[in-house]
């Protein structure tokens, strides 16, 4: 029902009567879903999953969660629509092509912004909403080899507005969902910004970067990081990356580095399309260091652990 699922043309559930092609019944206004109504959201339903299908999903298969972090207008969602765009091309992320996914509208969704459209021009997907009942939101992906191998990944997409809360006060009401992912994920991708990174702003957007990843490291155990320097056709002084790459390997935590751009490169020495197979290369990389790390399930509580058939369930 879209009015407790939202539609495909980006409306949510609370906004469903601005869409154009919604209609009520006759005479009847625009029905509200329930608080309960958008916690049972189902994986069929197709749009970005939430924390209460995780269970169902481990049910049937090994898991891997990546944990995208990074501030607000960093290009985070644009960075998982390009992942999508390739694949649907018929890239594959090394020797794993698309095999499925439980989210294809949600991604299908993402895709239509950067499609080709009438007048030849594509936009950015929106900046992602906070008030979609789904905290934080998850996109999930089916990937096959050659050799029938398949990894079910989820990859998180949630609110630079909430990592920024996170990085500065964990207990946070809104830094409630980047706590999740930080617990749950078993790698993430650090995102830095070049855009921001090379403007006037650019010491702001350092410092908060730092201390992004300060809250990032702590807790991290032995799960990867890779850097993905988003918006790569802006050029960032070597002075900057330096101090900042310093900064994020001070702890000793081997951070690669990824280039990636929705443009072009225009470097005559590299393929034009060098900064979209940096994406499919920065998947690669995050799915051989996962591979055999599924994600740990939470340790149900019993009155009986060793008996096997009369175990009771407490709270």
């Amino acid at each position: 029902m879209p009015e407790i699922t939202g539609c495909l043309h980006g409306y949510p559930a609370g906004s469903i009567g601005k869409c154009q092609f919604y209609k009520a019944g006759a005479g009847e206004p625009v029905k509200a879903a329930t608080a309960a109504e958008v916690a049972q959201l189902i994986p069929w339903a197709g749009i970005s999953l939430g924390q209460r299908d995780i269970a169902e999903l481990a049910a049937s298969r090994n898991l891997s969660v990546f944990g995208v972090i990074g501030m607000q207008n960093s290009g985070k969602t644009t960075l998982l629509t390009l992942l999508y765009c390739l694949l649907r091309q018929g890239h594959s992320i090394g020797d794993y092509q698309f095999s499925g996914s439980l989210t294809l509208p949600a991604w299908e969704t993402l895709a239509y912004y950067m499609t080709w459209k009438a007048g030849n021009y594509i936009t950015f997907p929106p900046h992602t909403p906070g008030s979609t009942g789904r905290i934080p939101g998850m996109l999930h992906l089916t990937l096959k080899n050659g050799r029938g191998h398949i990894r079910d990944i989820l990859i998180t997409d949630a609110k630079g507005e909430w990592f920024r809360d996170w990085s500065v006060n964990v207990d946070a009401e809104t830094a409630k969902s980047p706590t999740w992912i930080h617990e749950t994920s078993n790698a993430f991708v650090l995102v830095a910004d070049c855009d921001v990174l090379s403007g006037p702003d650019r010491g702001i957007a350092r410092d908060e970067l730092k201390n992004l990843f300060n809250r990032l490291k702590n807790g991290l155990g032995s799960r990867t990081v890779a850097l993905s320097w988003t918006k790569s056709d802006i050029v960032v002084r070597p002075a900057m990356k330096d101090n900042l790459m310093e900064h994020l390997q001070i702890q000793g935590i081997p951070l690669h580095q990824f280039m990636v751009s929705a443009y072009s490169q225009s470097d005559e020495h590299l393929p034009a399309d060098h900064w979209q197979q940096q994406v499919l290369d920065l998947f690669e990389y995050l799915l051989k260091e996962t591979e055999n790390k599924s994600m740990q399930l939470p340790v149900i509580g019993s009155k009986k652990p060793k008996d096997l058939f009369l175990s009771i369930r407490h709270e």
